[in-house]
């Protein structure tokens, strides 16, 4: 059984039945949450100190992690997702093995939780497109379970896709699956725009919607090369990304999401094409369809090396 990401109170309940638990190398200080979930000083210190010894390095996140969710009324639930997410990273082998897989889960580990802290209190949200669907089952009940807890105590727009977009702490670009044959992409075709229209849905929520419906893989850059999409299906996916951007008012959720596809070097240059195709299109739609354009040449490195 590989080494579980534990955070302090669970490993003070261990030290009671006869355990030592590993003194914490501690600040002088006690940085306030705030530097915590800026990348202030409390976890670089610690681990400064602890000179790469993988079980004070464990334990300095945890005692991060501890901060970091003091007063959260989801604590409870997201540690216990933290937990999972440790857990799965080991066992797939997402930062490799060793010692150092399990210094690098600690890092991974911080740094949601200093994005998730910051994002809480007022700051930016989390930018990306996590996934998931890339976890293993437990993790991914867990991070479910940790997903709505905290989006039900929380009054953002586009909450899920926000709080899945923290999971790029635990999934690295360099994580990818490899592909022999293309395989055909779950949930096409999406839904036209007059269909989008009809469903009444505008803002936030359409930005939920599209979330849950847009294909996952489409939106993983370690799984879009290996998707087949036939011209026609590409020019779905790409008329339905257009439509709900410029619905939801070019939201960052929908650009974020759409990224992998128009950045891949399998679909990109084609997806930009049709996409550049229907903004010259004449109509009324035309306007929007070009912002779109517009605003994803800015995001991307089109199409992605």
């Amino acid at each position: 059984m590989r080494p579980s990401l534990t955070l302090v109170p669970i490993l003070g309940l261990l030290a009671g039945c006869g355990t030592a638990a590993t003194p914490v190398p501690q600040p002088s200080t006690t940085a306030s949450i705030q530097e915590e979930a800026s990348g202030g000083v409390g976890y670089a210190a610690c681990r400064a100190r602890a000179d790469g010894d993988p079980s004070l390095l464990q334990r300095c996140a945890d005692e991060a992690v501890t901060r970091l969710t003091t007063g959260d009324r989801a604590a409870a639930t997201y540690r216990a997702a933290l937990r999972a997410l440790g857990d799965d990273a080991l066992d797939r082998g997402v930062f490799g093995d060793g010692a150092a897989a399990r210094v690098a889960v600690a890092d991974a580990a911080v740094a949601l939780s200093q994005a998730r802290a910051a994002w809480l209190a007022g700051g930016a949200a989390p930018r990306g497109a996590g996934d998931p669907s890339r976890l293993g089952n437990a993790a991914r009940q867990a991070w479910s379970e940790s997903r709505a807890a905290t989006c039900s105590i929380t009054r953002v727009s586009n909450c899920a896709a926000r709080y899945d977009a923290l999971l790029a702490a635990f999934q690295p670009a360099e994580e990818r699956t490899d592909v022999t044959e293309p395989v055909p992409a779950s949930g096409l075709p999406l839904p036209t725009c007059a269909e989008v229209r009809q469903s009444a849905l505008v803002g936030g929520a359409l930005g939920d919607a599209f979330y849950q419906r847009y294909p996952k893989e489409l939106a993983d850059p370690a799984r879009v090369d290996g998707v087949a999409l036939n011209g026609a299906a590409l020019a779905n996916v790409v008329g339905y990304l257009a439509c709900v951007a410029t619905l939801t008012d070019y939201d960052p959720v929908v650009a974020e999401n759409s990224l992998a596809l128009f950045e891949s070097p399998v679909h990109g240059r084609a997806a930009f094409a049709r996409l550049t195709a229907l903004a010259e299109e004449p109509g009324a739609e035309a306007s929007g369809r070009e912002t779109f354009l517009k605003q994803l040449r800015a995001m991307t490195k089109a199409p992605r090396e």
